[in-house]
Formats: structure tokens, C-alpha cells, sequence
């Protein structure tokens, strides 16, 4: 069953490639013959299979003089405006914008994803911190397993809550700075921790500080990706992104390393409390640090409305009720997978 499995997926994907290789062929030729100028170009190639995958492609590529001098200035980009334009429909071609993939960061834009991928290394640093110190803290305070599992779970109960609401504020008032503004927050919920057991009721202030922390946590995700989405150039969103999410990976494994040792020589108290400090420390340099460009508040109607016309060319409201009909299954199915993906993790 397995096998026959991957030979149907092997044979749907050939599929998708000879139909897009054939209709490549057809635009191409359909081009050669009403424009003489129109030309193909060998692009070299480790494959003559792919080589000529890719002339077919370049055949097809509109015969402006703007794409023409496009075509000569950088040869990779050709394959890649080359694939663009053939998913392109015929009569779409000539108004199709390359694709440059060689875009730089400005300065500007390099320390908004700095910041932000520091900012979710922490983050992900503070949540595993709770794990290893959990033990120490319930022998410290005479706590059952029961009572541990409430500590853990009080995190998710102000994480679930903020998501939607990080979110919002993210796209209101700029993703770096309620980032940095929530860094600084639930940092103060993990120093909160330690300071619980100076109380009469421990286990209630851990509650509260691990509430905290969750809420204030809520808008790592869309926080991040709206700062990038505000300062990074288009052709550049996703390396950006994957850069301040393996970040965001490599916390885990840093803040394993590094306050298990800890907390073998120090004590978990003073853990919490250098965790906390770090992190208010770097909320208030990188919320200083941030440019201008990134210090936005929130944008008006009319701005909102000449961003979305510029980015697809169709004016209109931006919201979730003018979302393309086929995009709700598609934004269900991503939430799904997210459901999964955090009932196996944790």
C-alpha cells in the first residue's frame, strides 16, 4: 500500500510538470510566431533535462524591452520570471512584473529582524526555563504533581486568549514594538516566579505571574510577522521570517543548556529573576533602538486602502470579510495543522 502510495504521488507530480512544461511549450510557440523578436536563451544547467525545462521556459518570456534588459542583467532571475510568466495567462504576459530575488535589506530593516529574532529567542528561552525549574519549585514548596500541572497549564490560559488580540494590536500599532512591548511585559511575569514565595499564598502569585506571562506571550507570532511584513521588501519576507524562527527554535535548546546548569549552582530563584531582568533590559534597548519606520502607529483608512491597491492592484477594504471566498478553507486547514502541531509538542 505504501508503495503504491508513492508511485501515484511520483505520477501526479510528473503530471503537474509535463502539463506545465506543455503549456510553456504552447505559450511560447504561439509568441515565436507573432513576435520575431522573441528569442530563446540557453541558460546553463547541471541537467539536459532541466536545461531544457528552462529554455522552453525562457521562450516564453515576454519580448519587452524592459523584460529583454531584465533577462540580461541577471541570468537565475531569468528562470524565475520565466516559471512567473508561464502560470501567467497568455494575455497576462505583457503586464507581467519580474520577480527580483536580489534585493538586499536596508539598514533600517536588518535591526528590525535583529530585534525580533533576539526577542523571540528569549521568548522561547523563558517557556522551557518553567520545565526544569518545576521540580525545584515544588519541592521548595511542598507542591503535588497536580498542582504542578496547574502551574504549567496556567501559561496556555492567557495565550490562547491573546492570539487574536496580539494580532490586532500588531497591525495597529506596529509588529516590532508590541514585540518588544510584550517582551518586556511577561519577562516581569518570570520574575514574578521567584518573588511568589515570599507571599502567604505561593501557588495563587505563580498562577497570576504564569497568566501573565501567557497573555503577554500571545503576540509572538503575529507580532513578528507583522514587523517583518512592514519593514522587509516582499522578495524578502520569507528568509526573514525562517531567520527569526529558527531563532525562536534555538531558545528552546539555549535556555535547556543554560539554566539547567544554573540552577544546579545558583538555584532556580535566581534563574528566574536573571531571565526576567534580561529580558526587560532588552525590551527597553530595542523598543530605544527601533527606526523611525517601525515606530508607526496606527495608519489610517486611506493608507490601508493605497497599500492593498499597490500590492495587488485591486482597490477594496482590508479585513477578514473581504478575503477571497477560497482562502477561508485554506486559513482553516493552517489552524488545524497548527492544533496538531501543538497537541504533539506539548
Amino acid at each position: 500500500a505504501l508503495s503504491a502510495l508513492l508511485r501515484d504521488a511520483v505520477a501526479m507530480m510528473t503530471g503537474a510538470v509535463s502539463a506545465l512544461h506543455a503549456r510553456s511549450l504552447s505559450v511560447s510557440t504561439s509568441r515565436s510566431s507573432s513576435s520575431p523578436r522573441t528569442r530563446s536563451r540557453p541558460i546553463a544547467s547541471s541537467s539536459p533535462r532541466a536545461s531544457a525545462l528552462v529554455s522552453s521556459e525562457a521562450r516564453a518570456l515576454p519580448s519587452s524591452p524592459r523584460a529583454r534588459a531584465y533577462s540580461r542583467g541577471s541570468r537565475p532571475s531569468v528562470v524565475v520570471y520565466a516559471f512567473a510568466a508561464s502560470a501567467a495567462a497568455p494575455d497576462e504576459m505583457n503586464d507581467a512584473v519580474p520577480i527580483k530575488t536580489t534585493a538586499r535589506l536596508s539598514p533600517d530593516a536588518r535591526r528590525v529582524v535583529l530585534l525580533c529574532a533576539v526577542t523571540m529567542l528569549l521568548a522561547s528561552a523563558d517557556r522551557t526555563i518553567f520545565s526544569l525549574g518545576s521540580l525545584a519549585i515544588a519541592r521548595d514548596l511542598s507542591l503535588s504533581m497536580s498542582t504542578v500541572g496547574l502551574l504549567q497549564s496556567a501559561f496556555f490560559w492567557g495565550y490562547g486568549v491573546t492570539q487574536i488580540l496580539g494580532g490586532v494590536a500588531a497591525d495597529r500599532f506596529g509588529g516590532a514594538k508590541v514585540l518588544l512591548a510584550g517582551l518586556g511585559l511577561w519577562s516581569v511575569g518570570v520574575a514574578m516566579i521567584p518573588a511568589a514565595t515570599l507571599t502567604p499564598t505561593p501557588v495563587a502569585v505563580i498562577v497570576a505571574a504564569r497568566v501573565l506571562f501567557g497573555a503577554a506571550s500571545g503576540c509572538m507570532m503575529p507580532a513578528s510577522a507583522a514587523a517583518v511584513a512592514l519593514s522587509v521588501p516582499a522578495e524578502r519576507r520569507s528568509s526573514s521570517l525562517s531567520l527569526i524562527f529558527t531563532f525562536f527554535n534555538c531558545g528552546s535548546a539555549f535556555g535547556l543548556l543554560l539554566a539547567g546548569s544554573l540552577i544546579q549552582t545558583v538555584g532556580w530563584k535566581a534563574v528566574f529573576l536573571a531571565f526576567g531582568a534580561v529580558g526587560v533590559a532588552w525590551s527597553a534597548c530595542g523598543l530605544a533602538a527601533l527606526p523611525e519606520s517601525a515606530k508607526k502607529g496606527a495608519r489610517s483608512s486611506s493608507e490601508r486602502g493605497s497599500e492593498r491597491e499597490s500590492d495587488d492592484g485591486r482597490p477594496g477594504p482590508a479585513g477578514w470579510l473581504s478575503l477571497p471566498g477560497w482562502m477561508y478553507p485554506q486559513l482553516g486547514a493552517l489552524a488545524w495543522c497548527h492544533v496538531c502541531i501543538n497537541w504533539g509538542f506539548f
